[in-house]
């Protein structure tokens, strides 16, 4: 191991063991791919520890890395379980447990991307649904894989068109990464990473005043503050390790994780407050559409006729603010919760699902 590899190797272990958070993520990647045993173990515990809050820059890795590469498979490991980690927040445990859970034999012979989600669906037994914002590539699909769990195969085929996947919306949902995952444009330069660390030690100043300008300014710098964030996780003064610990929290929620698509309602994050009411039990009833041409609005339509029949005590009103209701698009969709129907309409064409007053209110995402 030459000298520069060893100053790597001694960054990842540092790393791993919560002494020096610094170490990039893309400087771990290339370690995993490239590094000797050692590094690329070392290298491992970092980016798993950093999971679900690097996916975008773990799918870009990924899809640049030829599949039959010896640690591939690894790298495609260390984004499932990322992806795995936020499904309580999008509602879709099950699917993921399922994509762990079904293995098959995938053998298929240059067939289209739709010949393909045809046997997705059919085989490994998955909704499946393609982004409508995303172009699928004309290009012939081969695969022979035996024994791998479904999330494997799900890779592969991605793979093979430059596109990723996430459970959203009680679907696998096919898109583009840019479309499902949040890449970060920059990292903090080092006169800002040194004004961090000054912010970080006020964190425990015996003023107040001077501890919420110092988070304050932290929160500014957003997510590529996060390494300086992580370091004062574990300190001894409560005080920092309590505002790391609520800066930490603010930085991994999926608007910081997600890309164009949103993975959740504004919604999902209501939830709680609504428990036990009339919407919650409206948005949590399943239901299934099969329309050539439908709009945003004729769903909704079909949903409060559908209401109205079983004649509830209290009416559920559905609201628009958003021009783009009216856009015409087919749907397939069975055995959906109404909340997943409405996400699965609304979000991907750059709406919000919401309640207001009393209200479920479909609008332009903020």
């Amino acid at each position: 191991m030459g000298i520069m590899s060893w100053l790597l190797f001694f960054q990842l272990i540092t790393s791993a063991q919560g002494v020096d958070k610094e170490i990039s993520t893309r400087s771990a990647i290339i370690e995993l791919i490239e590094g000797d045993e050692r590094g690329a173990k070392a290298a491992e515990v970092v980016l798993r520890r950093r999971g679900s809050r690097i996916l975008g820059e773990l799918v870009t890795a990924r899809l640049a890395v030829d599949p039959g590469r010896p640690r591939a498979a690894t790298l495609g490991e260390i984004i499932f379980l990322g992806k795995e980690a936020r499904a309580e927040y999008t509602g879709c445990q099950g699917l993921y447990q399922k994509l762990r859970r079904v293995h098959v034999k995938a053998v298929i012979e240059s067939r289209s991307y739709s010949e393909v989600a045809g046997w997705i669906r059919s085989e490994l037994g998955l909704e499946i649904e393609t982004d409508p914002g995303t172009q699928i590539a004309d290009k012939p699909i081969t695969l022979d894989m035996q024994g791998v769990p479904a999330w494997r195969i799900l890779d592969r085929i991605c793979g093979a068109l430059g596109l990723d996947y996430d459970c959203r919306f009680s679907r696998v949902f096919i898109s583009s990464p840019a479309r499902l995952w949040a890449i970060p444009k920059r990292t903090l330069s080092d006169a800002d990473a040194a004004a961090a660390q000054a912010w970080l030690a006020n964190l425990a100043s015996d003023s107040l005043v001077e501890r919420e300008r110092a988070t304050k300014a932290i929160k500014e710098l957003g997510p590529h503050a996060l390494p300086i964030v992580e370091s004062g996780l574990g300190s001894k003064e409560p005080e920092i390790a309590a505002r790391c610990r609520m800066l930490y929290e603010e930085f991994v929620k999926p608007e910081y994780v997600d890309g164009e698509v949103p993975s959740a309602s504004s919604y999902r994050r209501q939830q709680a407050r609504f428990r036990g009411t009339h919407l919650a039990g409206f948005l949590s009833a399943e239901i299934g559409v099969d329309e050539d041409s439908t709009t945003v609005k004729g769903v909704v339509a079909t949903l409060e006729e559908i209401t109205a029949e079983l004649k509830p005590e209290k009416p559920v009103t559905v609201r628009f603010k958003s021009h783009k209701t009216e856009k015409p698009f087919g749907l397939r969709a069975k055995n959906l919760d109404v909340l997943s129907l409405l996400e699965l309409v609304a979000l991907p064409r750059g709406m919000d699902v919401r309640i207001e007053e009393g209200v479920i209110v479909i609008a332009d995402s903020r």
